[in-house]
């Protein structure tokens, strides 16, 4: 599984937000709480995140790699926002996608 500008849940990244201070918690009706099930994932991981994404914070990239078990890598994409990450660090990625697919053999 290979995910980009991911994120644990959606109130997560709601906390994020300037306004992380209001109870919109209960609001939430689509949690999307994949911190819960990626380590019920048993295929191998790539997470890809831009180390300047203000749309979602790459912590919330990085806590998502941390939570899954088995064969994972984290790239980190250094000026990569959360629509350039592939543009920006295009080489990392063609990297990690190579490394990411020898992964896959047993």
């Amino acid at each position: 599984m290979i995910v980009e500008g991911t994120f644990t849940s959606i109130p997560d990244v709601a906390s994020t937000f300037k306004w992380g201070w209001l109870p919109v918690g209960p609001l939430i009706t689509q949690r999307f709480d994949s911190v819960k099930k990626v380590a019920k994932v048993g295929s191998p991981l790539l997470v890809v995140h831009g180390a300047n994404d203000r749309l979602i914070q790459s912590a919330l990239g990085r806590r998502l790699y941390e939570a899954a078990t088995g064969r994972k890598q984290f790239l980190p994409v250094e000026g990569g926002s959360h629509h350039s990450t592939m543009s920006v660090g295009l080489k990392q990625y063609r990297e990690a996608l190579a490394d990411f697919f020898r992964l896959q053999r047993p």
